[in-house]
């Protein structure tokens, strides 16, 4: 259990580091909040391709070479359906940790916005404009999951995405 909190502190110190650096890159403004979303999400949707990749089905591949098929349609008809339904999954996942990582943004460094707002309402220990702010981001992630959702029922049906032969 100790070995577990002591490397849960190392991940934390990291993660501050990284704050801190982006936020000497790139000021207290949009931008360093759009690198720090960024930062939070790519490493698991880069892991989640390549899965993707990885279970692709290699007789299709096969098939389709044995065809005279080139590369890029290759790529097009077998690899790409394959790898979307990991891409989505993993931007369903992303896109809260997108909002997270904005949040963190905000409360580290920032003049204004939801996050900043919560931590500004802890300070004056406003209990009511807290949850204000906690509610609205609550109901600003169910939106965007919601979204990358229907997104993904709509890419199903018109993209013959997870359609069985």
């Amino acid at each position: 259990m100790a070995r577990h909190t002591a490397k849960s502190h190392k991940i934390r110190k990291v993660e501050i580091l990284v704050i801190q650096i982006l936020i000497v890159l790139f000021g207290i403004g949009f931008s360093s909040k759009v690198m720090l979303a960024f930062l939070m999400t790519v490493i698991s949707c880069a892991l989640a391709t390549v899965s993707g990749v990885e279970n692709v089905d290699e007789s299709m591949e096969t098939l389709l070479y044995s065809l005279g098929a080139a590369r890029w349609q290759v790529f097009g008809k077998v690899v790409v359906p394959a790898v979307l339904p990991w891409m989505l999954g993993s931007l369903r996942i992303n896109i809260s940790l997108a909002l997270a990582g904005a949040i963190v943004g905000e409360f580290i460094a920032s003049g204004h916005g939801l996050g900043r707002m919560v931590i500004y309402a802890g300070t004056i220990l406003d209990t009511t404009l807290v949850w204000v702010g906690v509610i609205v981001l609550s109901l600003l992630a169910m939106v965007m999951y919601f979204a990358v959702v229907e997104l993904e029922k709509w890419m199903t049906e018109h993209l013959a995405i997870y359609r069985k032969a």
